[in-house]
């Protein structure tokens, strides 16, 4: 959708609902990991996450505190949504099921394009 209606990406971008499909696609990509069966899934978040990072307000919609508490398989942290994203990525790298070995340049792609308007990472995690 956000590849075929350039006005809905814009639209999502410009708010912050942008954070509202970034939190639960990266549930599904951490829940997902390491089932083989769930690699199409996985495929389907990380070219959604890369169409969304090259733009410049999704790496600005990134600064915002993450406040919301989602049950995902990741340690407890004080930060931004970059720091949830950096943390999703780091597992899925580590601890992700060998068939998600395609995904890891996309997944790099992701931070070198949101990297450039994070004014801050906390590098504590």
């Amino acid at each position: 959708m956000c590849d075929y209606n350039k006005k809905f990406l814009f639209y999502v971008l410009k708010t912050s609902d942008v954070l509202d499909v970034l939190v639960p696609i990266l549930y599904y990509l951490t829940e997902s990991r390491n089932d083989p069966g769930k690699v199409g899934l996985m495929h389907v978040g990380v070219f959604i996450l890369l169409l969304l990072s090259g733009e410049r307000n999704f790496g600005v919609r990134l600064n915002k505190l993450y406040l919301t508490r989602v049950p995902m398989d990741l340690p407890i942290f004080t930060g931004n949504h970059a720091d949830l994203l950096i943390l999703v990525f780091h597992k899925i790298i580590t601890c992700g099921h060998h068939r998600l070995q395609p995904l890891f340049d996309c997944i790099l792609t992701i931070i070198v394009n949101s990297e450039f308007n994070l004014p801050s990472i906390n590098h504590s995690l």
